[in-house]
């Protein structure tokens, strides 16, 4: 069976704005995903560029890794992001469950994780002039959510702008 991982995961093996591009790109259906064993294939139209990503998940002690490629030949692609991201939408059983250790929660502070807002604009599809993604990144983790936009309101950073 293949490894298990998570979203945290991808956050470890790609920056924060790679996984943004992925996830726009997850989110516009512009990528196709399979898997065939322990291999995971994503095709993905990138502004009209067709690129093959394959990964192989694999444990490194308590981490995961991946043994990938990309037809772009670019290391920690937004294909890859966008493959590992589509594999674990369409193949639940791919999800690991995140559980923090004792020493996890004991290191980490109990505020809140700053995050900022992000704003993405990607070409849309033939219906779309273009598509807008707002999200938030966590500053330390690189976590990303997608923001509603009643979260928008009462983040501090834009909220108070809005509403004044």
């Amino acid at each position: 069976m293949t490894t298990r991982f998570s979203a945290d995961d991808l956050g470890r093996i790609f920056d924060a704005g790679t996984l943004t591009r992925g996830r726009t790109l997850v989110m516009i259906g512009a990528i196709e995903v399979g898997m065939t064993g322990d291999t995971i294939t994503g095709v993905v139209d990138d502004r009209g560029v067709k690129r093959t990503a394959t990964m192989a998940p694999s444990e490194q002690g308590h981490r995961v890794a991946l043994n990938a490629r990309c037809t772009c030949r670019a290391t920690g692609c937004v294909h890859l992001a966008a493959t590992g991201l589509a594999a674990l939408e369409r193949y639940p059983a791919l999800r690991r469950p995140t559980q923090d250790s004792l020493i996890d929660r004991l290191a980490t502070p109990a505020t809140a994780e700053k995050r900022r807002v992000v704003f993405e604009l990607s070409h849309g599809d033939s219906q779309h002039v273009a598509t807008v993604a707002t999200l938030f990144i966590g500053e330390t983790s690189g976590r990303i959510d997608a923001a509603t936009t009643r979260q928008l309101m009462v983040h501090p950073s834009v909220g108070a702008q809005v509403r004044a």
